[in-house]
């Protein structure tokens, strides 16, 4: 990947705060599961993307990632306390 792109700094940046509790969360039966389930779509979601999308595309993105990601903080405050 190119260094610096818009994809490569999403990615970096949900891996850093989400990628740990998704992996732990893997395969739960509960609300856990969602956020694992959700992480693992947005990833691929970003993946999916050229390295640097259009405006109009990443403005869609940043969107949906906010919305999902203050679902995901969430879960990890009920179930972690932070």
């Amino acid at each position: 990947m190119k260094k610096g792109s818009w994809k490569e700094m999403k990615l970096d940046n949900l891996r850093f705060f989400y990628g740990k509790l998704a992996a732990a969360w893997e395969g739960e039966d509960d609300d856990r599961g969602l956020f694992s389930n959700t992480y693992r779509m947005i990833i691929a979601a970003i993946e999916s993307l050229p390295e640097n999308p259009d405006n109009d595309v990443r403005c869609a993105m940043n969107h949906a990632i906010s919305a999902d990601t203050k679902t995901m903080d969430s879960i990890a405050a009920r179930f972690t306390g932070r």
